[in-house]
């Protein structure tokens, strides 16, 4: 069982994340994402990928309370 207050940051940080990955996935799958080469394009993708696992891996932290 997490601590009160670990939970509350866990569930802050999640929140904040949500928001990022809302943000970068509006970037990436809009026609913007021509506006960057293609070898970065190719890493904001990788990048978001990585966020939503990261997402899940603090959503089952917090399902486990």
């Amino acid at each position: 069982m997490l601590p009160e207050s670990v939970r509350e940051r866990v569930v802050e940080e999640r929140n904040e994340l949500r928001d990022k990955i809302t943000k970068l996935a509006l970037f990436v799958y809009s026609a913007k994402i021509e506006t960057v080469d293609e070898k970065q394009a190719e890493l904001l993708k990788a990048q978001l990928r990585a966020m939503e696992e990261y997402n899940d891996i603090l959503t089952k932290r917090l399902e486990l309370d």
